[in-house]
């Protein structure tokens, strides 16, 4: 029996403690929607939000640029600091590839609280796109950093790269698709959830910013403002490592409200049981 069903021959309290939770369904997280479609093999919601709070910590790893990053934080890439010609790379391809996987961790265990829908599984599904996008770009550096020789910016305008440079770029843009789509169907359109509120005021801000930001760096992956030797000419791409830093930023926020969201879910599920019991 669904737990939203009701018993017409159960006790009156009982009668009435169950017609009250069902005159609200959509107040009811957890259980109440998840009974007919829950995912194996996922973690506990509360180890879940916890795990999204690491994943965060580890996703803002651009506070190691400071003290150990070669790049200019001004014009460079952060993907750069995970090129192959730089001395730490792996070291920041291993952040990224770690986050990746608790960015899945995470989305799983979304799927298993969010309302059922089109737009809340498509939710989860882009965080899913996410975390395997940003285990993928650790997994598949880049050549060079273009931001430190010339000969590595004309190769890659020129085209002259090896296919995990192509690699890398593509699922950097799939990484960035797959945070806007999770931010609007998670933070926007399930803003009134409880459990789930944080999410919406946080993507009130954050998601037209991340909007914004993409402008710029759409451009100059379209090639706008680079000459033939690979120089930006347009005086906005002289801050475009500026934009993706606040972007990414923003993710790492992002990453702690859905962990955030997920321990609140917990606590709301563990009390609807204590006062069912």
């Amino acid at each position: 029996m669904s737990t939203l069903e009701i018993k017409t021959t159960s006790r009156p309290a009982a009668d009435s403690r169950d017609g009250q939770l069902n005159s609200e369904p959509t107040q009811q997280l957890g259980t109440a929607y998840r009974v007919s479609r829950r995912l194996r093999w996922t973690p506990r919601t509360r180890t879940a939000g916890w795990l999204g709070l690491v994943c965060a910590a580890l996703y803002s790893y651009l506070m190691l640029e400071i003290p150990l990053g070669q790049v200019s934080m001004r014009t460079a890439f952060v993907s750069e600091l995970s090129a192959r010609d730089q001395p730490l790379h792996q070291l920041f391809e291993a952040f990224d590839i770690t986050s990746g996987v608790l960015m899945v961790v995470i989305a799983l265990a979304l799927a298993n609280v969010v309302p059922a829908g089109r737009g809340p599984t498509w939710g989860w599904i882009s965080v899913i796109g996410f975390g395997v996008s940003t285990t993928l770009v650790g997994s598949l550096p880049l050549d060079c950093a273009s931001s430190m020789t010339k000969a590595c910016a004309l190769a890659e305008t020129q085209g002259h790269v090896s296919w995990m440079h192509w690699g890398h770029e593509v699922f950097s843009v799939t990484a960035t698709l797959s945070l806007v789509t999770s931010m609007y169907l998670i933070g926007r359109r399930l803003r009134n959830l409880p459990g789930f509120r944080l999410a919406g005021r946080y993507t009130l801000v954050a998601l037209p910013t991340v909007l914004i930001l993409c402008v710029p760096l759409v451009l100059l992956g379209l090639g706008f403002g680079i000459d033939a030797t690979g120089t930006t000419t347009w005086r906005v791409h002289d801050f475009f490592g500026v934009y993706e830093r606040i972007q990414i930023n923003l993710a790492v926020g992002w990453l702690a409200v859905l962990g955030l969201c997920l321990l609140k879910v917990s606590r709301l599920d563990r009390r609807s049981v204590e006062l069912a019991a």
